[in-house]
């Protein structure tokens, strides 16, 4: 597998194979992104990272953040979306919790072992 620390060393590894694209930076707020899109920013650590939708695939890099208050006619939607997440994180803990609980695992390396 092929790993560029840098956008600079993508282009260049593309300029080398002549291959065509293009870099711009454009503005993304994080409101508007899913979760998933937003779990895999979070997950790049302001490393480059490949994404794609249909026959279009994208090389990006958070480069930037700037923090800005939600607008007051999201906030009411926002803080519920988060209080919702919350107490869904919050029952999948408690049921997996309680599953472990009841569960006996036993491995078969141990097993041989006491023989």
């Amino acid at each position: 597998m092929l790993r560029l620390p840098s956008n600079d060393a993508i282009a260049n590894w593309l300029r080398d194979r002549n291959a065509a694209f293009k870099r711009e930076l454009v503005d993304v707020d994080s409101l508007a992104l899913t979760k998933v899109q937003r779990g895999i920013l979070n997950a790049a650590r302001g490393r480059p990272f490949i994404a794609g939708t249909g026959d279009t695939l994208s090389i990006d890099q958070v480069v930037a953040t700037i923090l800005q208050p939600v607008p007051a006619v999201r906030q009411e939607e926002l803080a519920t979306a988060v209080l919702h997440d919350m107490a869904a994180r919050q029952a999948m803990m408690k049921l997996t919790a309680k599953l472990k609980a009841g569960v006996r695992i036993e491995y078969a390396t141990n097993r041989a072992a006491s023989r």
